[in-house]
């Protein structure tokens, strides 16, 4: 289901060979703007997700320009006062950001390399 999401073919095709896993792609919102998409590969958050019967709007586990948080007690640090709590699941499994893509153009546009490298995201959309 999209949610709302304009949903691509290029989008299809990542979902496909990425999904779960650490890519975040940004689509087109029939009604929000631009939102940044994700369905984790790890066991506690894809429970949570599924507990709450709709997606998660979160934002990273850090602040923008922080270094990344791998750990629940970085995290934690990083963000300070400004959430209620942290759920501590153990490490990331990967301990890199996921890749972020923008798939707001018809050519994909990477917007970050992390745990997925441009080149696989390439050998996939050939």
């Amino acid at each position: 289901h999209s949610h709302g999401a304009v949903l691509t073919e290029t989008f299809h095709r990542l979902a496909d060979v990425f999904w779960p896993g650490p890519l975040t792609m940004v689509l087109r919102h029939e009604s929000q703007g631009d939102m940044a998409y994700r369905i984790p590969d790890h066991a506690v958050a894809r429970q949570l997700i599924e507990a709450s019967g709709e997606p998660l709007l979160v934002t990273s586990a850090n602040l923008s320009g922080q270094p990344d948080s791998g750990e629940a007690w970085e995290a934690a640090r990083s963000l300070g006062g400004s959430v209620a709590m942290v759920l501590d699941a153990g490490p990331c499994r990967h301990m890199v950001p996921s890749t972020v893509v923008s798939l707001l153009e018809p050519k994909l546009t990477l917007l970050r390399e992390g745990a997925i490298r441009e080149a696989e995201l390439l050998a996939v959309l050939r």
